[in-house]
């Protein structure tokens, strides 16, 4: 039965997300196998401020299928979008588990500062009713999603939270704690105030 031991180590990474807007720099990370059947990590990388995280993966020799791995995210005031709708830094405290088909995550994630901008899309065009979908399942709700994700986070507004679109320009500010479950609605439950 072959075991792996050892660690890899990534120093001084660098990377970018054009999506976002972002490159993150000072990309470190560790892992480490100990022979059975487990990998920890851990790891940093920098986005205006510092991200770090760490956590596990395993798996049973007889039974690679069944698999786990947990992960904590925590830093202050991370650039997490920089684009020209939106810019954001966030401080996040997050806890994930996974597992075959299924993700869960839980925690707070504050953002002190941010700037939202969305573009106007008054001159969105409709999709026109003579549009048909080619090998489109016959009902779009039963197609699921490859992980089921089950998620109870806060979300902290700050004082320099800025929104302008859509005829409204002020701060937001507030917390709100959000939930997802597979085939339900997003809720979400607290108080936001715009001044």
């Amino acid at each position: 039965d072959p075991r792996i031991t050892g660690r890899v180590t990534l120093a001084d990474g660098a990377a970018q997300v054009p999506r976002l807007g972002l490159t993150l720099k000072a990309i470190g990370i560790t892992a480490e196998s100990d022979g059975r059947d487990r990998i920890r990590f851990e790891g940093r990388l920098r986005s205006g401020g510092e991200l770090r995280f760490n956590g596990r993966m395993q798996w049973p020799a007889d039974n690679a299928r069944d698999w786990s791995a947990e992960l904590a995210l925590s830093g202050e005031r991370i650039e997490a979008v920089k684009i020209p709708e939106a810019w954001a830094l966030v401080s996040p405290n997050l806890r994930l588990r996974a597992r075959p088909r299924r993700v869960d995550v839980e925690g707070e994630l504050v953002i002190p500062e941010a700037r939202i901008e969305p573009l106007q899309t008054s001159a969105a065009v409709p999709v026109s009713r003579d549009v048909i979908l080619v090998n489109a399942p016959d009902d779009l709700a039963a197609v699921r999603a490859p992980w089921d994700l089950y998620s109870q986070v806060r979300v902290v507004l700050g004082e320099k939270v800025r929104f302008k679109g859509f005829g409204l320009t002020g701060n937001i500010n507030g917390s709100i704690t959000t939930t997802d479950e597979p085939e339900k609605m997003t809720t979400a439950r607290g108080e936001l105030s715009v001044t």
